[in-house]
């Protein structure tokens, strides 16, 4: 965790990922960190035990931490929270969640008017190229189109690089994970499954 990026905590028995909520990093040092926050969950106390989670670059994963809350301070309008990192740093992502690389499946996100290739997909989220400016943790409706089909969801704004050529990189969250057949986590589920199967079949010829 860099000082002026982005992290979220949560409650470890939280499992929706709308209860996660966007904090910036303030400061950091040997197994400390300082969040600042606007709006801080009540069941949210001193000495209370929460996971937060970041996004490490440059291979985009998202790692978790467990922590206990040293201390809460008011900030004009918003929380300083100071914290003890009480675990290592492991991924948040399961095995199943696993990451590969879209950019040859020729499956598109469309959002805001736009059709974007997908970079890279887990089951969880995607990750796409975009010139609009959109901001973390803004929640944006999408269609993600595989092979013909659509599929339609929610997603969370949890990453944002930097500006390159007039484009960022953007890291999109799925917020409903439903099991409907035109979901986004069906979408997700269909695109992964497609790019795991050439994965094994190029290993095999190869």
């Amino acid at each position: 965790m860099k000082p002026g990026g982005t992290a979220y905590i949560r409650l470890p028995n939280a499992d929706s990922r709308r209860e996660m909520t966007p904090a910036t990093v303030i400061g950091a040092r040997p197994e400390h960190v300082d969040l600042s926050i606007a709006v801080l969950d009540a069941s949210i106390t001193v000495d209370c035990e929460v996971v937060v989670l970041y996004d490490v670059e440059p291979d985009h994963q998202f790692l978790q931490q467990t922590a206990r809350i040293e201390s809460i301070r008011d900030s004009g309008t918003r929380k300083l929270l100071e914290l003890e990192l009480t675990s290592d740093s492991i991924s948040a992502e399961s095995r199943r969640h696993q990451r590969f690389t879209a950019l040859t499946s020729g499956a598109v996100v469309h959002l805001a008017g736009r059709a974007c290739p997908v970079r890279d997909v887990s089951v969880a989220g995607f990750a796409v190229v975009s010139p609009d400016n959109f901001e973390l943790d803004q929640s944006i409706a999408v269609a993600l189109e595989v092979d013909g089909e659509r599929y339609r969801g929610e997603v969370n704004v949890r990453s944002r690089g930097e500006p390159q050529n007039g484009y960022r990189r953007y890291g999109m969250l799925d917020l409903e994970s439903s099991d409907g057949d035109h979901s986004l986590g069906c979408g997700l589920r269909t695109l992964t499954r497609y790019i795991e199967r050439i994965r094994q079949k190029d290993a095999a010829e190869g």
